[in-house]
């Protein structure tokens, strides 16, 4: 939200730290307004209606959610050294990850893209915003290639989505009678990333 106007910022911050505290319920105008400080007519200003703040507020966490995620696989980058060095941190930060229960965000995001599927608006606003962070992964990948750390066999995107998936796919365990390990699952996940992402024969041994 850097190049946005620091009043509509400050309203969807608001409106995310209702959300934080109260999951599960919209908060109304009445308290957005109380908890930003912000007057009814600048709200009015910036939003066409209070349901539009509402849906970028979801977007915005949906977003920072997966900029965060990146950002972490990008200081496993930077710190460089062999690439034996950044395969172990790239995959200790997905392990870290995956042991985050994540269940609130893969709940607000399956809200939300089902949303997007009735609003038409919404659902422009969030392509849009789904292919930047698309663009993101698929530029990470490319960049570990382009510095010798990753596996070249595969095409970007394609790795973009795949990681993606990983994150929200887990809904389906959220509802299932039976849940699965976190640790279970991160050993997958992790070995899975190992052969792909990295093409590495030692796929087992990053979870010892």
């Amino acid at each position: 939200m850097k190049d946005m106007h620091p009043t509509k910022s400050h309203l969807i911050e608001a409106v995310s730290t209702y959300l934080d505290g109260h999951q599960g319920q919209d908060p109304c105008s009445d308290q957005v307004l109380l908890l930003s400080g912000i007057s009814k007519g600048s709200m009015y200003h910036h939003f066409q209606d209070f349901s539009e703040l509402i849906e970028m507020t979801r977007i915005f966490r949906f977003s920072k959610y997966i900029d965060h995620a990146v950002d972490g696989f990008k200081d496993a980058l930077n710190l460089g050294g062999t690439k034996a060095d950044v395969r172990q941190r790239f995959l200790e930060t997905v392990k870290d990850r995956q042991t985050i229960d994540g269940k609130r965000q893969r709940s607000e995001t399956a809200h939300l893209l089902s949303l997007s599927i009735h609003h038409r608006q919404l659902g422009s606003i969030l392509a849009k915003e789904q292919e930047r962070l698309t663009q993101r992964y698929a530029d990470l990948y490319s960049e570990f290639v382009d510095r010798g750390y990753a596996n070249k066999n595969f095409d970007p995107r394609s790795i973009s989505v795949l990681m993606q998936s990983i994150t929200w796919g887990r809904i389906v365990n959220d509802i299932a009678l039976v849940q699965m390990k976190n640790e279970d699952w991160s050993l997958i996940i992790m070995n899975l990333l190992d052969h792909t992402f990295f093409g590495s024969d030692k796929g087992q041994s990053v979870a010892e």
